[in-house]
């Protein structure tokens, strides 16, 4: 049998240590990109891969200079992460709604079972 608490306590527990421990490692490996950002930016050379700056394809991505190759290499990254973190986010979104929805009244869904249960415990 499933414990109810642990459905409700673990995947809070995994996102407030996602939040307390990785949330920081993050905002320091930020830190020190921006660091090593400005002083490449500062020698005219490119913020990610530290080569020659062309005057004419300068490019700003998180208030630092790069390259025009850098520039394409991130554009192309993100026109294929950002859909894909979103679809992943409404397939989440809409996964955790579907235990609520009934498609034909009556109908005994094993999901239904699981919250009959809860039900039961609290009483």
């Amino acid at each position: 049998m499933i414990d109810p608490l642990s459905v409700v306590f673990v995947p809070g527990g995994i996102a407030a240590a996602l939040v307390l421990f990785v949330g920081p490692l993050l905002a320091l490996r930020q830190r020190q990109w921006r660091r090593q950002a400005r002083a490449r930016n500062a020698r005219f050379r490119c913020a990610r891969c530290d080569a020659a700056l062309a005057i004419d394809a300068l490019h700003l991505f998180q208030g630092a200079h790069i390259c025009h190759d850098c520039a394409t290499t991130l554009r192309s990254r993100f026109l294929i992460a950002v859909p894909t973190v979103l679809f992943i986010a409404l397939g989440f979104g809409l996964r955790s709604t579907a235990p609520w929805v009934e498609l034909e009244p009556g109908e005994v869904q094993r999901w239904d079972l699981f919250r009959r249960r809860l039900t039961t415990v609290g009483e």
